[in-house]
């Protein structure tokens, strides 16, 4: 459907003819553009058979091809090696591979604690991405694979049917023909694409990869977060080494203090205490210079004041 019209638009003149439809879905492109396909929901198979057999459908004076739409097929990841097609109980490898670096450990919950390195790598492509990645290369190319292969199958199907209809028909003539009994708005999960749990099933698979999506920006959250705290410790570690040395060098200092205090008080002490009773005889007697005596007094001064 070109986009010459709001979808709404489109949605409304699609209701006036069939009821049915309950709602209008626009595809979206890699750029995250609107394409040209647009994908309805119809709650009456008798309405969706009547869509299927009409082929088009005209709105506005334009004519709209109709085709039947398969769901993308579903890609079963192994929790254990994280390859395809397999469940973990029918896993064929002896230890556990890591999602994120794809290492093969022993014990996969103690490497994923302490021995990771948290550096992505797949382990089908090898590219810098975990390994349960829904947009991996090597995903992609089996879900198309597997899409393909189950269209492929189904329209292989539809030409049998119609082959022995053929054949019915020239054998018994067209008024003998018995209905066909072929399931065209069956997908690939074995639902008609309008059933109740089908939708369930594509609504619950949309809030798995939301909740998917949250947990890989939880996850980088607390990676970033675990960085800063390692960060923050390492610098608490060498603050606490710079403040030890420093209370080493200031009780070095506070030592040699005390020593010198000590050296004063029983060495200088009693010497300056003799030269003082001595100094006035001295003087009287004249047996001094007076500078002698003035530098003297100017030392002694010092050491008594420190």
């Amino acid at each position: 459907m070109r986009n010459r019209c709001p979808d709404n638009e489109l949605l409304n003149d699609l209701q006036k003819d069939f009821p049915d439809i309950i709602n209008l879905h626009r595809f979206i492109n890699k750029n995250n553009l609107p394409t040209t396909m647009a994908r309805l929901d119809v709650k009456s198979v008798k309405t969706m058979d009547d869509l299927l057999k009409r082929k088009h459908v005209n709105i506005n004076g334009i004519r709209y091809p109709v085709s039947e739409y398969f769901a993308p097929a579903k890609v079963l990841v192994c929790s254990k090696c994280f390859e395809l097609g397999h469940f973990r109980s029918n896993c064929k490898c002896e230890k556990d591979k890591c999602r994120t670096c794809g290492l093969e450990v022993d014990d996969i919950k103690k490497h994923r604690e302490e021995n990771c390195d948290k550096l992505p790598h797949c382990i089908r492509c090898k590219n810098n991405h975990d390994s349960t990645d829904l947009r991996c290369p090597t995903i992609k190319t089996f879900r198309t694979e597997l899409t393909k292969s189950l269209l492929s199958s189904s329209t292989h199907d539809n030409n049998k049917q119609q082959q022995r209809q053929q054949g019915f028909v020239r054998q018994n003539g067209i008024k003998e023909f018995p209905p066909l009994n072929v399931n065209t708005t069956q997908n690939t999960w074995g639902w008609r694409a309008n059933d109740e749990v089908y939708n369930r099933l594509n609504q619950l698979d949309r809030d798995v990869r939301d909740i998917s999506d949250q947990l890989k920006y939880l996850l980088d959250i607390n990676t970033k977060q675990l960085a800063q705290q390692k960060q923050i410790t390492e610098l608490t570690t060498s603050h606490a080494v710079l403040i030890h040395q420093n209370s080493q060098k200031l009780m070095s200092q506070q030592v040699e203090v005390t020593f010198l205090g000590e050296t004063i008080e029983n060495f200088l002490m009693p010497i300056y205490q003799t030269v003082l009773q001595v100094l006035p005889k001295l003087i009287q007697q004249e047996s001094i210079p007076t500078a002698s005596i003035e530098s003297l007094a100017q030392r002694f001064d010092y050491h008594i004041n420190a």
